[in-house]
């Protein structure tokens, strides 16, 4: 080989590997991850809600599993340490902390944080400890906007339930200020207005509270054999939170956990310890006496084979007869004891007269004792001429002072104070029922002249679609509890003019609609008034997320800023939608009918609320309702 052929031979090879070598700093230039950043200082020391200083994290990023990642185009995530001086919201004895350094992540990238298609704005990462040595499944970490009441409903709130590791990472639908929540059977703790930014990943740690078991002591052994084909007899106690008012599934500031427990004792006498409830939570007690019983029950038949039984079926049923399970109090708190006494049914028997009363209807009868819940038992009589002949009402109650009460439609309530039961005996006592209006009965219909009477007109409908056509009236309000109550009241569009009478006494403005096509403007409702109500043609609205929202954020809810149901269609278009004040939506949930017009919409993700969007109704069309990131 000539010299000049080997020269050029060798300036090939060296340019071969230069570009080999160019390649690979190229490629891994490009395959490197963008430097995290960390808040520094400013977060221990306990920053305000002014936006944070970035500082460059010099350490070496995280590897592909080791720490949030970010989207191609986006900024990476950071990542926040909640410092000592971090608001902590007082949960039972539970301690609720923040803290530790900001470092490399054991969890895989946050959800969704390959793209915005998760919806999430921010994240909690959280460590959470069970100060009674359980293990972390079934715990649940939630997110409240900072400030508000905890809720029952898991759809709205941010939530994930704990699997076998201790540290789960929360998304949250917004950046803003959170309460921070873990609740498990005993107890919950709150740390309360931590911030996350939008890219933050913000790390916590919250440990439940211990809780204490209760003492559950029968004393007594059974009165009477087990019934036949029974196996066992236990003592089956339900705990369940007494201030409804206060107890929430997703506790907030202020709030109790929810309870609802139940626990058995299967001697007698017996003594069983329940397992951890919340301290400082008072609960109802409900006890009674359950049989276990095998039922043998048939085998279907085939063709020349003989009936058969299978035996070993199982069945539970409330124990029968006389004997009845009686407890020492009413409420009870965790870490006391709860005796438990077998005894024999005392029992009011209430024989009812009818004096003049319609010939049919029915009566509640209740009764109530201070050391015992109230019974209730309704009467109903049938439509036939009855004369002066008794019917009888049963109650079993607990030995002691009692009071019955009566009440019905077309009835005069009345009560007897001086009764007292006797265990192992039957109490009788007579009542007479006579007519009378029950306290706040309602007027009969149509009375157009009684208080609070509604007449409504309905104009606008298209001749020819009265007949046929599903037309009702929508209202929604706040009880006195703060819950919303959504009413439909069906129309009859061939007869023009419709009286509610007291029914509206909560209505202040409502909405008509002809099945899925026509509706009205918002009208008020005054007391005593006519109010004439014109339909026309209206639009759908169909849900269109700019986000797929992960599951662990919670449902969308929509609601009207005005204060006006929205037909919820479920499914398929239907021609009496359901009246909702907070309507649970999800791409592609039909909404509607409305007028033409805009409409201007509040929007929550899990409880969290994000910007309001308005919606352009079309006469004759769907239009849609977009749900902003």
């Amino acid at each position: 080989m000539s010299a000049p052929l080997r020269g050029r031979l060798a300036l090939a090879a060296l340019a071969w590997i230069a570009t080999a070598v160019g390649a690979g700093i190229l490629l891994s230039t490009l395959g490197a991850e963008r430097p995290a950043f960390v808040v520094g200082p400013a977060v221990a020391s306990g920053r305000g809600p002014g936006p944070a200083p970035l500082l460059p994290d010099l350490a070496p990023s995280p590897g592909p599993a080791d720490g949030p990642h970010a989207a191609p185009g986006q900024d990476a995530p950071r990542t926040v340490a909640l410092g000592p001086d971090t608001a902590v919201a007082p949960a039972s004895d539970g301690a609720a902390t923040a803290g530790g350094g900001p470092g490399d992540s054991a969890l895989p990238g946050p959800p969704g944080s390959e793209g915005a298609e998760g919806g999430a704005a921010a994240w909690f990462e959280v460590t959470v400890a069970r100060a009674s040595g359980e293990p972390p499944k079934g715990v649940v970490v939630y997110a409240l906007p900072a400030g508000v009441r905890g809720v029952d409903d898991e759809d709205e709130v941010c939530q994930v339930e704990l699997e076998d590791s201790p540290t789960v990472r929360l998304p949250v639908p917004r950046e803003g200020l959170y309460d921070l929540g873990v609740v498990a059977r005993e107890g919950h703790a709150l740390l309360t207005d931590l911030r996350a930014d939008r890219g933050e990943v913000v790390r916590a740690s919250l440990s439940v509270p211990p809780g204490k078991p209760i003492t559950l002591r029968c004393g007594n052994p059974l009165p009477r054999p087990l019934a036949a084909g029974a196996t066992r007899v236990e003592a089956v106690v339900r705990f369940r939170s007494a201030d409804r008012g206060r107890s929430r599934d997703f506790p907030g500031r202020g709030d109790e956990p929810a309870v609802s427990h139940t626990e058995r004792v299967a001697s007698f006498p017996g003594e069983a310890l329940s397992a951890r409830l919340p301290e400082g939570v008072e609960l109802a007690v409900d006890a009674w006496l359950e049989e276990t019983v095998e039922k043998p029950i048939p085998v279907p038949r085939s063709p020349g084979v003989l009936a058969q039984t299978r035996p070993g079926v199982v069945s539970h049923q409330r124990h029968p007869g006389t004997t009845v399970l009686r407890t020492d109090r009413r409420e009870v708190r965790a870490g006391e004891t709860l005796d438990l006494r077998v005894g024999s049914r005392a029992q009011l028997v209430v024989r009812v007269r009818l004096a003049g009363v319609p010939e049919s209807g029915r009566a509640t009868f209740t009764l109530r004792q201070d050391a015992a819940p109230e019974v209730s038992g309704r009467l109903k009589w049938p439509a036939s001429p009855l004369g002066e002949r008794p019917l009888t009402m049963a109650l079993a109650g607990t030995p002691g002072p009692a009071r019955l009460s009566w009440e019905g439609r077309g009835i005069r309530p009345g009560r007897i104070e001086d009764i007292v039961l006797v265990e192992g005996r039957d109490v009788e006592r007579e009542v007479a029922l006579e007519p009378g209006a029950a306290a706040g009965e309602e007027p009969a219909a149509r009375d157009s002249s009684a208080p609070g009477a509604v007449r409504v007109h309905v104009e606008g409908v298209p001749e020819g679609s009265r007949g046929d056509a599903e037309a009702g009236i929508l209202a929604a309000w706040l009880d006195e509890d703060g819950d919303p109550v959504e009413e439909r009241w069906d129309v009859d569009l061939e007869d023009p003019e419709h009286d509610f009478g007291r029914a509206w006494a909560h209505v202040k403005r409502a909405v008509l609609i002809v099945d899925s096509t026509h509706a009205s403007e918002p009208f008020a409702v005054v007391p005593g008034a006519e109010v004439r109500v014109a339909v026309r043609r209206g639009g759908l609205l169909v849900v269109v997320p700019e986000a797929q929202y992960e599951r662990a954020l919670g449902t969308i809810s929509v609601e009207r800023e005005d204060g006006i149901p929205i037909p919820v269609h479920d499914g398929e278009v239907a021609r009496d939608p359901d009246p909702k004040l907070r309507a649970a939506v999800r791409p592609g949930t039909i909404l509607g009918p409305f007028a033409p017009g805009t409409i201007r919409f509040r929007v929550r993700v899990g409880g969290v609320p994000l910007p309001e969007t308005t919606a352009t109704v079309v006469a004759g069309a769907t239009r849609p309702l977009v749900i902003p990131r």
